[in-house]
């Protein structure tokens, strides 16, 4: 087994040679991508872990191998030569760390589902888009027009819980079948915006950070008036 993330980039996991060798060579190219990556802070758990013995098992029985002239042959199903195309509608927004980590991942996902075929989004330009398909998946409130997004099928991803592993598990769900991009049909579906927020709400929180970094932003000043009334207060006694 080999882990590799901490708590401020995406972990990922891979167990058996199977998925090492299909995926490891990936993951760290796109790790060195991201600057690198740390130990995670419960490290010290995962050495112990590691380094505990697994109970003795008791060796299975031998089983006597069978004359290869006994062997029925069985038919080899033939492997599609073209793969299905799967379409994902990918919604990110400019400015979006967590979107430029995103299309990082994916990029290493298409390495291994050539078949991927990426539709990029802008969350504002085509927020009806995303609200069309977030009402059709049934996606919490809280979680629509949030960026970045994946959909792919009848499945979406949203915020933390898009990274690689995640990718890998959803696209593999479509290698055979592939997937249509459903979002197209949105066209023709009237879906209902947010109403736009006041114009005061934009306004006035801009202003005040404005003045508060203005370098001749003048602050109450202590009176001087105030301090020799307070110093002729004194009153000597003998």
């Amino acid at each position: 087994m080999i882990f590799i993330g901490d708590e401020y980039t995406i972990y990922a996991r891979f167990l058996g040679g199977i998925e090492i060798n299909a995926f490891l060579e990936d993951s760290i190219d796109w790790y060195m991508q991201v600057g690198g990556v740390d130990w995670p802070d419960w490290k010290d758990r995962l050495f112990v872990l590691a380094a505990t013995p697994f109970p003795e098992q008791t060796p299975a029985a031998v089983e006597t191998p069978t004359p290869a002239s006994a062997i029925e042959p069985t038919e080899t199903p033939e492997e599609p030569s073209v793969s299905l195309p799967i379409h994902m509608a990918y919604f990110e927004e400019v400015g979006c760390s967590e979107c430029d980590a995103v299309s990082a991942a994916l990029e290493h996902v298409q390495k291994s589902y050539p078949n991927l075929v990426v539709h990029k989004l802008d969350i504002i330009d085509d927020l009806a888009t995303n609200l069309c398909l977030s009402e059709r998946l049934n996606v919490p409130e809280n979680q629509r027009h949030d960026a970045p997004a994946v959909f792919v099928g009848s499945d979406y991803l949203v915020a933390e819980d898009v990274h690689y592993e995640s990718l890998m598990q959803l696209v593999g769900q479509y290698a055979a079948s592939g997937a249509e991009p459903t979002w197209e049909s949105c066209q023709e579906e009237q879906v209902e915006l947010p109403p736009p927020p006041p114009w005061w709400a934009v306004i006035l929180p801009g202003l005040g950070d404005g003045i508060e970094s203005n370098p001749l932003h003048i602050r109450p000043r202590k009176s001087k008036s105030r301090d020799r009334s307070q110093n002729n207060s004194r009153v000597d006694l003998c």
